[in-house]
């Protein structure tokens, strides 16, 4: 089987840019590429009746903000992508965070 020798092919980029006084935009891509795979079913395991290449991609905007010396935010929407043997589903998540942070320096 070539199944260990498989080259995965996979890719990457991203950049953030300062909004404002204390705003930040990122926008970041990440792709995957498995290769061919040989399609096998429980009748015929070793294959023979065709190939098929999987593929993954994700796609991200992000947006942070300082709100204060000690509160921060920051939002993502993410797009993920996949290209599979029955289908290509795709799915749209979000994240919202917000930190508050707290130090006594009065010890």
């Amino acid at each position: 089987s070539d199944v260990y020798k498989r080259q995965i092919k996979d890719s990457g980029f991203g950049f953030s840019q300062k909004v404002g006084e204390s705003g930040a935009l990122g926008f970041a891509v990440m792709s995957m590429d498995f290769g061919d795979i040989e399609i096998t079913t429980v009748e015929l395991p070793e294959g023979g009746i065709g190939t098929y290449s999987p593929k993954f991609m994700n796609i991200a905007v992000s947006y942070a903000k300082i709100f204060s010396n000690s509160i921060y935010g920051g939002a993502t929407v993410k797009i993920i992508s996949e290209q599979i043997l029955y289908g290509s589903p795709a799915i749209i998540a979000t994240g919202l965070i917000i930190i508050e942070f707290y130090c006594d320096y009065s010890s």
